[in-house]
């Protein structure tokens, strides 16, 4: 079982959803995916799982993607700010990964991250689980911005 204690102390209040992990699930190009709260189920590894109070999807460590032991918690706690952001956010949405992905992977990170619910839920997963990935994201990310300030 997984101990969520560390992220919900961030919101005491807020109902935790519910939790599933697939080892060496292929969730494109990232460790996790959130589902908003909805009546209704999803089929995940063969099982119909409720979506009912938001649905947290982990890819377990799966040493073909090469995740390390760092970034599952930080993709749990980036999905877990997703789900704050339901019931704290009241405008606009989280990105889909697959709409900004493009054959640059460092500019797909930046055009990614542009979404404001994004950018929130990597720097608060980057504070609370740090990762290799995530500072490697938040290097393209502050280079981008440089270069702009530059061009300026």
């Amino acid at each position: 079982m997984i101990e969520l204690g560390w992220l919900n102390h961030k919101a005491k209040d807020l109902t935790p959803p519910a939790l599933f992990v697939v080892e060496g699930l292929v969730l494109g190009f990232t460790s996790g995916c959130y589902y908003r709260p909805f009546r209704g189920e999803v089929v995940l590894d063969g099982r119909c799982v409720s979506t009912e109070r938001g649905l947290i999807v982990i890819s377990g460590l799966n040493e073909s993607r090469g995740l390390d032991s760092q970034e599952a918690p930080n993709a749990l706690a980036h999905e877990w700010r997703h789900h704050w952001q339901t019931f704290n956010v009241r405008r606009g949405l989280p990105s889909h990964w697959g709409k900004s992905w493009s054959a640059d992977y460092e500019n797909s990170i930046v055009k990614f991250f542009k979404n404001p619910h994004e950018m929130d839920a990597l720097l608060f997963s980057h504070h609370i689980a740090p990762c290799e990935t995530t500072r490697l994201w938040l290097s393209f990310i502050q280079k981008n911005m440089q270069m702009n300030k530059e061009t300026q």
